[in-house]
């Protein structure tokens, strides 16, 4: 059953037409992935079927009394955002259990009234609504979302106002999971999350029982979750069945079929065309009238249209060395350490996928390793004959005053000055060896010759319409820039100085797919070494020769792909499982050598053991600690921190053991006094 039909959506914003004749429906627990390429009008159809926007023609029907939850690409979007700013986390999350709350106080002020009768009664039915309602678990799923979505004790506890951006949404996203609306709306949700509360997210939304409608760009992350996918492109709704990987077949034979209907159909109008050309005026007029008439009325397809894409293309005629970076006792961080740095060395045409947690210092490392920012302690060395191209996750590089053409255009003349004072060095050296100047010397990538230093505006234009900067948008000026365009500037200026070694700070961050996968084949090809930091598990998989990984302050190193990787990773988790159990089985051995030296020390017979009172006291005390020790593994599994799961099961099954012998000394002493 559907909770939300549209018929005949049609949007514009003169004199533009954004989306027409859109039919889509939303029934009860389905994943839906909403796709298309950037600017396509995505976030203002989710508006529109949620009611924030009215559609120019058309109509949207919703079940009467649904809830539903929405979540903007950006907290500032957020209705009420002033109000909101003032309270935590911890606040925006219990503010849903208010009825909660209320019984639990009502129940404390009970509680000093239980010698009265008639309160005793009133404390035993709420209290009794109160266990029935969550009363007891409520506090433990929203530590547990928090904390699945990256927020931590401390930051749950301080008003938005004084965390970051991404920290505010990821507070809003996780009042709006507890919350549990009728349809989850989410605007591109993984953009402010790392790969672990990415990876928790999927999981939740997973086994999630109401309606989710999702923006996204991560591939993974559709793939886990979605099981219906709405393509939005070229003004038109497409529905896929099935998960992002499905959707790409079946879209690809779509697309397939389509062009070879319009293919053919362009074949029999030319045929008939001809046809009537030739026989119109002849014996065969009728029939050629006919035909044209057939023809007049013939309903045309149109042809099968292509997304624009950035055409990137990364080349480089100078090798580096073969090592390009080398660390010797490294600590990186500012006031304090952040990531001590096993000694590693990064060697020609290896690729690298630096992962971690938000603030777990990866872009700090990376500074360092740049000599951007200065170790604590230790060193990092790059290697010889390096051409750097640094992509940084703030685009820090770009200047908002200048406009596209400027930016580009002063990166493309730096790229060839370094070019030419390159040339002059080698030429020197070549002079000093007494070698014929030009002899052996090298051509650079861009500087070709005597060619002038000045890049014409016609040259530039063309440069940039690779990366869809067309007409008048290469007068805009920077910080008038989406985020996305401000990467496809930022991806056209680290083109120019033909790198060997680049850098990138989640690179595919804002690119839409098609951008993404271009950026991935191109990648692919790149003769040079890579580093980058990114929560793309496309790209972590595409290109990954090693995956180094930032836990608990300290870099591990994963030789391999991020298929190996996680494969390391799952047998990892399966020895520690095992040690836990070993760990179990020496604790119950030790219980029962102590119990043996009990009976020794009392002459073959047991000491006074303790009354019913006493083991009843100690079963009470011995359950609210596995209560206890439940909340932390779970908070520890979601955190996946898996050195402490692994110490908590132990002690879990330790008091596990513990209250299963007292509870067999208590139905022992219950037999004895009967």
């Amino acid at each position: 059953m559907s909770i939300l039909t549209a018929t005949n959506l049609y949007k514009a914003y003169d004199p533009q037409d954004i989306f027409w004749d859109v039919n889509l429906s939303i029934a009860h627990g389905e994943k839906i992935a909403l796709v298309g390429p950037n600017g396509t009008g995505k976030t203002t159809l989710l508006r529109i079927l949620i009611g924030l926007e009215e559609p120019t023609e058309g109509r949207v029907r919703r079940m009467n009394k649904i809830h539903i939850g929405y979540l903007p690409q950006d907290s500032d979007q957020v209705e009420n955002q002033g109000a909101l700013l003032e309270q935590t986390p911890w606040q925006l999350c219990t503010a849903i259990y208010a009825e909660l709350l209320e019984m639990q106080a009502r129940l404390r002020t009970l509680e000093g009234r239980l010698d009265d009768e008639d309160a005793l009664e009133q404390y035993g039915r709420l209290l009794d609504r109160f266990e029935h309602a969550g009363g007891y678990e409520y506090e433990v799923e929203i530590r547990t979302v928090l904390s699945g979505l990256g927020i931590d004790e401390v930051h749950a506890h301080r008003p938005l106002e004084q965390l970051s951006g991404g920290q505010r949404t990821r507070a809003l996203l996780g009042m709006l999971l507890l919350e549990k609306p009728s349809i989850l709306v989410l605007d591109e949700p993984t953009n402010h999350l790392d790969l672990q509360a990415i990876e928790w997210l999927e999981g939740y939304l997973t086994a999630w029982p109401e309606a989710v409608l999702v923006v996204s760009h991560d591939r993974y992350f559709m793939d886990r979750v979605a099981t219906k996918m709405w393509d939005l492109e070229f003004g038109r709704v497409e529905v896929y069945s099935g998960n992002y990987s499905a959707y790409v077949a079946q879209r690809a034979e779509r697309i397939a079929r389509r062009v070879k209907e319009w293919e053919a159909q362009q074949a029999l109008i030319a045929k008939t065309e001809e046809f009537v050309r030739r026989f119109k005026a002849g014996q065969r007029s009728k029939e050629a009238r006919g035909r044209e008439t057939r023809l007049a009325r013939l309903e045309r397809l149109e042809r099968p249209q292509e997304a624009q894409t950035i055409h990137l293309r990364l080349e480089s005629e100078h090798r580096s060395g073969e090592l390009v970076i080398e660390t010797v006792d490294l600590v990186v961080g500012y006031d304090r350490p952040l990531v001590v740095v096993p000694d590693l060395m990064l060697r020609r045409l290896q690729r690298a996928a630096l992962l971690g947690p938000n603030g777990s210092g990866k872009t700090t490392l990376v500074k360092t390793i740049l000599g951007q920012l200065e170790p604590l302690a230790g060193q990092a060395r790059l290697g010889a004959s390096l051409r750097i191209g640094y992509l940084a996750q703030t685009r820090e590089s770009l200047n908002p005053d200048n406009r596209v053409i400027d930016e580009v255009t002063r990166a493309q003349e730096q790229a060839r000055a370094l070019e030419r004072r390159a040339q002059e060095r080698q030429m020197q050296t070549q002079q000093a060896l007494g070698l014929r100047v030009g002899e052996q010397s090298a051509p650079g990538l861009h500087a070709r010759g005597a060619r002038a230093t000045t890049v014409r505006e016609g040259e530039m234009r063309d440069f940039l319409a690779r990366y869809l900067f067309t007409g008048d948008d290469v007068y805009k000026q920077i910080r008038d820039l989406s985020g996305g365009e401000q990467v496809r500037v930022a991806l056209a200026k680290l083109t120019l100085g033909g790198p060997n070694f680049l850098v990138l700070d989640e690179p595919t961050n804002q690119l839409d797919i098609a951008s993404q996968e271009i950026m991935e084949a191109v990648l692919r090809d790149f003769v040079g070494t890579v580093l980058f930091v990114s929560h793309d598990r496309y790209l972590i998989d595409a290109l990954a020769t090693q995956v180094w990984v930032i836990e608990e302050g300290a870099l591990r190193v994963y030789r391999g792909d991020y298929q190996e990787y996680l494969a390391q990773r799952a047998r990892e988790q399966e020895a520690a499982r095992e040690e836990a159990v070993r760990r179990q089985e020496q604790a119950r051995q030790e219980a029962a050598r102590a119990a043996a030296k009990r009976r020794q020390a009392g002459g073959g017979r047991e000491t006074r053991g303790p009354t019913l009172q006493e083991v009843e006291e100690e079963i009470h005390r011995l359950e609210l600690k596995l209560k206890e020790l439940g909340i932390e593994l779970t908070e520890a599994s979601v955190d996946q921190e898996f050195d402490r799961v692994r110490a908590l099961g132990v002690e879990y099954k330790q008091v596990e053991v513990e209250l299963e012998e007292r509870l067999a000394d208590w139905t022992a002493l219950g037999e004895a006094d009967a």
